[in-house]
């Protein structure tokens, strides 16, 4: 059973996502499914999911047709993850303080990256739209969902750090990684292409 939190929702706003959610409900949670398998998490991340898209009813009223029901796939897909990777990181702290960790030190890998694209990068992309394109599906599905969330939705950093469970700076350190590695997949593949 789903408690939908609409206490802050104007009734309008409430009929449009309890229409959404009636239409979008099966897919959600087949979504969810293939990444949790216990029930009760799955009602979590369901719970959490709705609790997301509630905070963002006008950003979805925008939305229409496949643009509309990739927002929701992508979201209820993050939240699993998200959901996933604070379960396995509560189990890494319970092993920690049971002294089962191996580990003596964490590294932390901090990379200082320039978040705006730059110009050469944009030009880059734009005059080998066709190439980017062929080399879409290469691109992890993490990366993929956030450059179409960025220029496909044309999301805004705070949307995506909400889609993403993350600050929005994360959002422009995350964007700057996915146009770097597509850049590099589309060198690579132009490099095997000459040859």
């Amino acid at each position: 059973m789903f408690l939908i939190p609409l206490e802050n929702t104007s009734p309008d706003d409430q009929a449009f996502f309890n229409g959404l959610y009636e239409k979008y409900c099966k897919l959600m949670f087949h979504k969810a499914g293939q990444y949790i398998t216990n029930p009760a998490d799955l009602e979590d991340v369901i719970q959490d999911t709705i609790v997301k898209l509630l905070r963002i009813v006008p950003t979805l009223r925008r939305l229409t047709g496949a643009t509309l029901t990739s927002y929701i796939v992508i979201t209820v897909k993050n939240t699993a993850l998200n959901h996933l990777r604070r379960e396995a990181l509560k189990n890494k702290h319970k092993h920690i303080i049971r002294g089962d960790d191996t580990e003596t030190e964490t590294e932390i890998d901090i990379e200082l990256i320039d978040p705006a694209p730059s110009p050469e990068e944009l030009l880059l992309i734009s005059e080998r739209k066709a190439e980017f394109i062929r080399i879409w599906n290469m691109l992890p599905e993490r990366d993929r969902d956030l450059l179409n969330g960025k220029y496909g939705i044309e999301l805004s950093d705070t949307e995506l750090a909400e889609l993403f469970d993350c600050k929005p700076d994360s959002v422009r350190v995350l964007l700057a990684r996915a146009r770097k590695r597509a850049l590099s997949i589309m060198t690579k593949e132009s490099c095997y292409d000459e040859s």
